[in-house]
């Protein structure tokens, strides 16, 4: 009784301390009890909660991944990571040498309990993660402490606690912030079909829906936690198994509230779902798992929620026909997506199914029967390919004069079922001829040449016009000329670049005295350029190029065909089409500082290096 007690007030102390979000610092005497030993008092409630607080609480959510006999080197490594965390030696003695079922309560570790019983009381166990994996199969390891599962039967908790190993993927977080509200990032679907539940997917498709995720910028060990549960030995007791074969069961199946994960697992068009728990609270306990799970399905077992709304889309947009296969771009760039994007959103065509047939715009994407007519594996597809249904989207991709179409599939119905998927697919498609650049000397390149040269040079934007350089070196423009000429531009228009490479050379509209400064500084900040790769001198200044078929968007006077050359000092520009910097900051955790005295304000280069 007396034990009880001193764990139910500590256990008060640690929720008001988690919610004031401060490691818990007690002063009440009753916490300050000391834990007795044969040898004498080694530790307090208060020393355990402190050392604890740092260790992320989990929960365990895969029993068939714990380790009931674990390697004997397992604890050694867990009390010395310990030990260095000063933890007390005699507690750190009391924790490690239960570590094996044998050593457990009776309560999880009695044969006379069902596994089921047992499974559901170590599921529901508060658990302390300690960081780091054991060994190069990322085992894991959790302490289970008794100040943290006071609402645990008595004959399931063991003073002070002991310690449970696991293989990876067997935990969720309860404390993780970063995992709620994820669900509302994805669509929900409704399953027509069941039985074309795929129970035992290859690993293949676990990568695949590994990589979707990854893609969605969670974090790894959340990314885990799903797709952990990924084939029917995985799920939630009341499904896994021979469960699905229970009538029953079968018949709640239909009530699942499931979240589509985008894209297809395969060329088979093979889609995936997330069982939310927090989606499905009106299910049966043993049919949800915390924090989800992951069904797949072959295709045509799902239909997004609101595809109604699709259906008079096609009859908005042109039918065409394609008559020249031969010029379809199998693999566009991002900056080709982007813009059929913005046509889309232009046309009002509904959002879920822009993202829909966005998915499906290269030959990885598209159904496998396309694919192989497009290889010529199969010559008879081949032939098929002429009787494809095209909708066109008014408009042109760039200047290069890219068209793209959407094979919907309610156009294309007498299509072989391998060559059409829901809702329908993308293709996009180089124009029958180059046009020139409209101006009579320049006839020895063309625009797509241009668009061919400029396409690997990062897009980047003018942060800081005070770095901008008005007046250049000379040195600067040989170097450049060099870097392009040996990139195989035309000498042509490497010299109509580089002769405009200062202020009194540049387009009017950012040279002109009568213009004002903040008015050139706005429309600086506005242009597109490209960045020449590598940097001039030891100063590290750096080199632009302001394209004219880069910026239809800008006045007519600030512009000049082909371009002009820009040099500025270091910092001065930021990458405006780094898709891979987009929500990196997500991959970080938040953190207080608490000390700003201790700022370094000017560190040396090694940590830089570091970074």
């Amino acid at each position: 009784m007396h034990a009880v007690i001193h764990r139910s007030i500590v256990t008060f102390y640690l929720c008001w301390n988690l919610v004031n979000s401060h490691p818990p610092v007690f002063t009440n005497k009753a916490t300050e009890m000391e834990i007795n030993t044969p040898d004498g008092p080694e530790y307090s409630y208060n020393d355990l909660m402190n050392w604890a607080y740092f260790f992320e609480m989990v929960k365990i959510q895969n029993c068939g991944d714990l380790l009931k006999s674990a390697d004997d080197t397992f604890p050694h490594q867990v009390k010395k990571l310990l030990m260095e965390r000063e933890w007390s030696p005699k507690l750190v003695d009391d924790l490690v040498k239960k570590y094996n079922q044998s050593n457990w309560p009776p309560g999880i570790s009695d044969e006379e309990i069902c596994n089921d019983e047992k499974e559901r009381r170590i599921k529901n166990y508060n658990c302390r993660r300690i960081p780091g994996f054991l060994k190069g199969n990322r085992e894991e390891a959790v302490i289970v402490l008794a100040i943290d599962n006071v609402h645990m039967p008595a004959d399931t908790i063991a003073e002070p606690g002991f310690l449970m190993f696991l293989n990876q993927g067997a935990l969720y977080y309860t404390n993780d912030d970063k995992l709620r509200g994820l669900e509302k990032c994805f669509d929900i679907v409704e399953v027509l079909r069941w039985d074309l539940l795929i129970t035992s997917p290859d690993n293949s498709f676990m990568e695949s829906a590994h990589h979707q995720l990854t893609r969605q910028n969670w974090l790894p060990r959340n990314v885990y936690s799903i797709i952990g549960k990924y084939s029917q030995n995985n799920w939630p007791s009341g499904i896994s198994g021979t469960q699905l074969h229970d009538g029953e069961k079968m018949s709640l199946l239909k009530n699942y509230i499931c979240r589509r994960i985008p894209s297809v697992l395969s060329g088979n068009q093979e889609e995936a779902v997330i069982v939310f728990a927090s989606d499905n609270m009106h299910m049966p306990a043993d049919m949800i798992a915390h924090p989800g799970f992951l069904m797949a399905f072959k295709q045509g077992a799902l239909y997004s929620l609101g595809y109604d709304e699709f259906k008079s889309v096609p009859d908005t947009l042109e039918s065409v026909q394609i008559s020249r296969w031969g010029l379809l771009l199998t693999s566009p760039d991002n900056y080709l997506w982007d813009r059929v994007n913005s046509l889309l959103f232009k046309r009002k065509i509904p959002y879920r199914l822009t993202r829909a047939i966005l998915e499906r715009y290269s030959k990885t994407n598209w159904p496998l029967g396309t694919l192989s007519a497009l290889l010529q594996y199969d010559e008879e597809k081949k032939m098929l390919l002429n009787k494809y249904v095209c909708r066109r989207i008014p408009g042109v991709l760039s200047d290069n004069q890219e068209e793209a179409v959407i094979v919907f599939a309610s156009d294309n119905t007498h299509m072989p079922l391998d060559m059409i998927v829901e809702p329908g697919f993308l293709m996009m498609f180089n124009p029958a001829i180059n046009m020139e650049i409209d101006r009579p000397h320049f006839s020895d390149y063309s625009i797509h040449d241009l668009m061919k040269w400029v396409y690997y040079f990062e897009k980047v934007k003018i942060q800081n016009c005070g770095y901008l350089l008005t007046s250049a070196d000379d040195s600067f423009t040989h170097q450049v000329k060099n870097v392009l000429i040996k990139r195989m531009w035309s000498t042509q228009l490497v010299d109509e670049l580089v002769e405009k490479y200062n202020l009194s050379t540049w387009p009017s509209g950012i040279s002109s005295e009568e213009i004002c400064n903040d008015e050139k500084e706005r429309r600086i900040k506005n242009y597109n350029c490209r960045r020449i790769p590598g940097f001039l001198k030891g100063n590290r200044e750096e080199a632009v190029i302001v394209l004219a078929i880069d910026n239809p968007h800008m006045p007519a006077d600030t512009i000049t065909k082909p371009g002009f050359m820009m040099f500025l000092n270091p910092g001065a520009m930021y990458y405006s089409n780094d898709d891979e910097f987009e929500c990196a900051e997500n991959c970080f955790d938040i953190v207080e500082v608490l000390r700003w005295d201790l700022l370094i304000t000017s560190p040396d280069n090694s940590l830089m290096v570091i970074l």
